[in-house]
């Protein structure tokens, strides 16, 4: 019967421990709720596991659909190979083949296009400047606006997930250039000096108003916004209506 009571005490005691706990825990999360802004570390897991998202649907996209739309297109190029056009109705069977084949070609070259975007291989292989260096050639392919990309005062160490956020903004503000900026030319800076990143970001576009900006424009700032307060960083925007878009930000190593 010792026995008995000394294992239900310990139970009870471990109960009443883990419910202070929680009662612990939904106090902190109601003070944060309060202060209506997510604390670091909960932004920097959010964008973590965005990351992991990210990387399982570019391997899926990557194994499946890719391989099969390969595979696909070889079968179309062999049969094309071995076709004989003698009759009108197989000339014109032959043409809509080799369309098919080029819209293949297509949606192969957009499925690659999305699973670099998901997950930037390059950055993950060669780091930070060479997985930038590609993205701005891409952006450069289909941009109406001249990219100038300078990275050559950079050489800071970042960790993985510093180098995802920094990759993901800089994305984010071309994304926003192509969309909204209506500019003949964009520069980012990327710069590491003493203990300190500086990414520089400048468009001679036609700018906004930033208290009257409008809502796809105020959403692409807000996750960079979003993504600057997980690396504990600090972003000044200088813009103004038919005056283009600045936006400098700096974070300490």
């Amino acid at each position: 019967e010792i026995s008995w009571l000394k294992t239900l005490s310990f139970y009870v005691n471990v109960s009443i421990e883990n419910v202070m706990k929680i009662e612990e825990l939904m106090n902190h999360l109601e003070d944060l709720k309060k202060q209506e802004t997510n604390p670091v570390w909960l932004k920097k897991l959010m964008f973590t596991i965005e990351e992991k998202q990210r990387s399982d649907l570019a391997r899926d996209l990557h194994d499946s659909v890719l391989q099969d739309l390969i595979s696909l297109k070889r079968q179309c190029e062999l049969f094309l190979a071995d076709f004989k056009k003698e009759e009108p109705c197989q000339l014109e069977v032959q043409d809509k083949l080799h369309q098919m084949n080029e819209q293949m070609s297509d949606v192969i070259l957009m499925t690659r296009e999305t699973c670099h975007e998901l997950r930037p291989q390059l950055l993950y292989d060669l780091g930070l400047v060479k997985a930038v260096s590609k993205l701005a050639a891409q952006q450069q392919e289909r941009a109406p606006f001249h990219i100038r990309l300078n990275t050559g005062r950079f050489t800071a160490a970042l960790d993985l997930d510093t180098q995802l956020n920094l990759y993901r903004i800089i994305q984010e503000f071309l994304s926003n250039a192509m969309k909204h900026s209506q500019a003949n030319e964009v520069l980012i800076m990327l710069i590491s000096i003493q203990n300190k990143v500086i990414l520089h970001y400048e468009d001679d576009g036609v700018g906004c108003n930033q208290e009257e900006g409008g809502q796809s424009m105020s959403m692409g700032l807000s996750g960079i916004k979003e993504r600057v307060r997980a690396l504990d960083g600090r972003m000044k925007i200088d813009t103004s209506e038919g005056n283009g878009f600045k936006a400098d930000i700096e974070m300490e190593l």
